[in-house]
């Protein structure tokens, strides 16, 4: 299993783009090929918000992202301080 975190900063007064952004997201994922779970988070005083999601493998994240990244994009375009922050890391499960 692979899991995928996402991290971005945002201006102030955008909480509520972000939980459509999280929901939007999560429905999308629910629906992709190898999406096992994901959570959403925040850190409202820095204005941060992530996600961590779940997949069986590479190319079912590759697969999915490839639409869900350009939608982050669009959101984030000029409310966001950067690009978002991603990264994707192997799963450990004991044997």
């Amino acid at each position: 299993m692979y899991a995928r975190l996402v991290t971005f900063r945002v201006a102030p007064g955008h909480r509520k783009e972000m939980e459509r952004l999280a929901d939007e997201s999560r429905r999308y994922m629910e629906m992709a090929h190898g999406y096992r779970r994901s959570e959403f988070f925040s850190n409202e005083r820095a204005h941060e918000y992530g996600a961590l999601s779940v997949w069986d493998s590479l190319k079912d994240i590759d697969r999915a992202t490839s639409t869900l990244d350009p939608r982050l994009h669009e959101v984030l375009k000029g409310i966001s301080e950067a690009p978002p922050v991603i990264h994707t890391y192997e799963v450990y499960e004991e044997a």
